[in-house]
């Protein structure tokens, strides 16, 4: 479903932009402690999934919208933008959202 694609890179998002505003406010530090650490205390259970989940029906759509979703989902999307750099990041979501629209 890429809900997790979708969620996980607008939470990601916010952090970038009240870094950029306000960056006295140390946005990253409690990304790390809050969305990063939720993330993984969510992922330490049993009760865990993928980000990824298939949905069969309709009715199955709001079981994936989770905290597993959208913290694991920004995560991972912080991973990939830290790795890739941010330029790169950014190049790589225009590109997207062109071949999406």
């Amino acid at each position: 479903t890429q809900l997790w694609l979708k969620e996980g890179v607008a939470r990601y998002l916010e952090f970038v932009g009240i870094d950029n505003i306000f960056p006295e406010w140390n946005a990253w530090e409690e990304f790390t402690q809050g969305v990063y650490g939720l993330a993984q205390n969510l992922d330490a259970m049993i009760s865990s999934h993928p980000v990824e989940v298939e949905v069969k029906s309709a009715d199955e759509i709001g079981e994936i919208f989770d905290n597993i979703s959208y913290a694991k989902g920004a995560s991972v999307i912080r991973m990939i933008s830290s790795y890739v750099g941010f330029s790169t990041f950014l190049k790589g979501m225009r590109q997207y959202l062109e071949k999406h629209k």
